[in-house]
């Protein structure tokens, strides 16, 4: 089951094929996405660069 949540309503999948799908997609995000010590070097990066 897929929920998505927009600011208009939600919406449920439950279609294997669709389920499939945001699996593979979400998959994709986290091959891109810094976790733990990544992360806190980029945030810290980031709020270095806003202050200056």
């Amino acid at each position: 089951m897929v929920t998505i949540e927009t600011t208009a309503g939600s919406l449920v999948l439950r279609d294997g094929r669709d389920v499939q799908a945001y699996l593979k997609e979400f998959a994709r995000y986290e091959e891109h996405a810094l976790f733990s010590e990544g992360l806190r070097a980029r945030l810290a990066e980031w709020s270095a660069a806003c202050h200056a």
